[in-house]
């Protein structure tokens, strides 16, 4: 079956998935056109509250892989760390935990516009009983909430997304990327659900052989349940089906500079909801280094 065809079939069921079916990998964008890459990202969240000690965030190493004309095998291990000083006699309190890896298949020409990707995030995380490992498990979280997934034990993820990506004569970027999310809940406890999201993107930007500058909001609505209890005033709106109640947003920009086959980045995210700000992190940094061949 060519790329192209696989490509319609993705799109049948990336659009069937919305009434019943995940979408980006750690690596939210494609960047890699015309190479094998492989990286490590280390993402930084400014928390929110004292005592929290360096190194306190999540560590990615991932890779993308050609296997063919127009496809890519990609995967990441995400692992997390969290190091706080509770003071007195407790004294430094740490945790490092492995998250759940993400396997996936990447289709599509690097030439042509459109890509997609089909994937699975394997429910391999612990689930922690100390306070420094649950710690650990909230900041990575909050490192990265588009796909927080990766760190929450119990939770088994499909994916399906499209990528509309196109460079101008003049190097200027434009990029969408959207499909549905499915976080099954393998525990079997019926107080937790299974969840299904819609995460979506757009960037515009500056995509140069030299470096890449650009500017993109990226969001998850969850399409499935509200997240607060479903009980709503019989007159009046219902604030836990609203679109701001089940949906989150943020505001990044990355900067990489293309050094031969050395890339180093950095990412500056921002969360757009107030609530997430004050109570999680003010933002995210996030450094990297991508090895291209």
């Amino acid at each position: 079956m060519g790329s192209t065809r696989v490509l319609r079939f993705l799109f049948v069921v990336s659009a069937l998935s919305l009434s019943g079916g995940v979408v980006q990998a750690q690596r939210y964008w494609h960047d890699d056109q015309g190479r094998d890459a492989f990286r490590i990202d280390a993402w930084m969240p400014f928390l929110k509250g004292d005592g929290h000690k360096f190194f306190t965030g999540a560590m990615v190493p991932s890779a993308s892989i050609r296997v063919g004309d127009g496809f890519r095998v990609e995967a990441d291990l995400p692992i997390v760390r969290a190091s706080q000083d509770l003071g007195g006699i407790a004294g430094t309190q740490s945790a490092v935990r492995i998250g759940n890896p993400y396997i996936g298949l990447r289709i599509g020409e690097d030439a042509k516009p459109v890509a997609g990707s089909l994937g699975l995030r394997l429910p391999i995380g612990q689930d922690p009983k100390d306070a420094a490992g649950q710690q650990a498990v909230a900041v990575g979280a909050i490192a990265n909430f588009d796909d927080f997934e990766a760190y929450t034990p119990d939770v088994m993820t499909f994916r399906g997304t499209l990528e509309y990506r196109k460079v101008s004569a003049k190097n200027i970027l434009f990029g969408v990327k959207g499909g549905p999310s499915l976080q099954i809940n393998i525990i079997g406890d019926p107080t937790i659900d299974s969840e299904i999201s819609l995460d979506y993107g757009a960037r515009v930007g500056y995509d140069a052989t030299g470096a890449l500058a650009t500017l993109a909001l990226t969001g998850r609505y969850l399409l499935s349940v509200p997240r607060a209890p479903l009980t709503c005033p019989v007159t009046g709106s219902c604030p836990a089906k609203s679109f701001d109640a089940r949906s989150d947003h943020h505001l990044s920009g990355t900067v990489e500079l293309r050094l031969g086959s050395v890339r180093p980045r950095a990412t500056l995210r921002v969360p757009l909801d107030k609530a997430r700000r004050d109570n999680d992190a003010s933002a995210i940094l996030a450094l990297g280094v991508s090895i291209a061949r």
